[in-house]
């Protein structure tokens, strides 16, 4: 696989988990441990996917997403937490969820299903096919 994810927790041991399984399977990887150096870092630096803590000291996920859209950033975020901390609303907001702790193969799957779904919506409205006729 290829392509850059951004990571953002504030917990080094986290993210530094994050790092070795991704970068062993060809993905860049960004590290950020608050939500406002993950903002600026997804303005900097164009991503094909976002992991975010939900539970972080400066801002909490949905106020990360919430000012993302702002943004009109259309990058797929993964949210990560214990299931009790997401509100349902924000569900509808993000590509996908995954409860702590995160197993490295789980890790890796959602980032593959999320940035292959990514690739094929981005495909489809860049590829307008001519009418014939």
């Amino acid at each position: 696989m290829s392509g850059t994810i951004l990571c953002i927790d504030d917990d080094p041991l986290i993210l530094m988990l994050y790092r070795m399984v991704l970068e062993e399977y060809g993905y860049g990887v960004l590290i950020e441990s608050n939500g406002c150096d993950g903002l600026g870092a997804s303005d900097r630096c164009p991503v094909d996917c976002i992991l975010l803590d939900y539970q972080m000291p400066d801002m909490n996920g949905a106020e990360f997403v919430q000012r993302l859209a702002y943004r009109h950033s259309s990058t797929p975020v993964i949210v990560i937490s214990r299931s009790s901390d997401i509100p349902p609303a924000l569900l509808n907001h993000v590509e996908a969820f995954i409860e702590k702790p995160v197993r490295p193969g789980q890790l890796l799957e959602c980032v593959e299903n999320v940035t292959r779904s990514a690739e094929r919506n981005l495909a489809r409205t860049h590829c307008r096919c001519p009418r014939v006729g």
